[in-house]
């Protein structure tokens, strides 16, 4: 009987043994999933914002001038990022305002004009954007752009923490934009174009 209750003691501990190892292996493969879910792409859709808009980024004299001379561009680039000036930590908003119609590219530094540049097109007439420059501003949340753009589905793609850490970069319809740490630093629209026939 002895030797019975020594196999029952050995048949507890080998299935106690099997059930810590199954656990274990789950609790892996669950942190390894959740890992991967972190680092893949989440399209998201059907937005219902709660809130009104952000206020406006206000346009430079400069800027108001080219826009009531030309219109708004077909395409725009923003890049925000902190700069220094007489020892103080500033905000910096470069912009690039591609005009593919009348071969103008204009770049601005915080809305004073830097250049005025002659670009080529030869891919097709682009069919007008539904962004302006002047509704993103810097360091906005996610929240406060979807809002202010109008977005109504998009797409998140972690970065690759060695590029930049706590970095995304989020497409929309015909816009794409890079957020570090929640907060707005680089937009970029993408225009689509009407086929140039040969």
């Amino acid at each position: 009987m002895k030797s019975g209750g020594d196999g029952d003691r050995l048949r507890g501990k080998a299935v106690k043994l099997t059930v810590l190892v199954v656990l274990l292996v789950l609790l892996i493969f669950f942190y390894l999933s959740w890992v991967e879910y972190k680092a893949s792409p989440k399209l998201f859709g059907e937005i219902d914002p709660c809130q009104p808009p952000p206020d406006a980024y206000k346009l430079s004299a400069n800027q108001s001038s080219i826009l009531s001379q030309i219109g708004h561009p077909d395409s725009f680039q923003i890049l925000f990022f902190g700069g220094e000036s007489n020892g103080n930590r500033v905000e910096v908003r470069l912009e690039t305002w591609t005009y593919y119609s009348l071969g103008r590219e204009i770049s601005f530094l915080d809305g004073e004009m830097i250049s005025d540049e002659v670009v080529e097109d030869e891919i097709g007439s682009p069919i007008e954007i539904p962004y302006r420059p002047e509704q993103f501003a810097a360091f906005m949340n996610l929240e406060e752009i979807i809002v202010a753009a109008g977005i109504e589905e998009y797409l998140v793609v972690p970065m690759e923490p060695g590029l930049v850490k706590g970095g995304e970069i989020i497409y929309a319809e015909e816009l794409a934009f890079g957020l570090r740490d929640g907060e707005l630093l680089y937009v970029e629209t993408m225009p689509a174009y009407e086929e140039v026939s040969s």
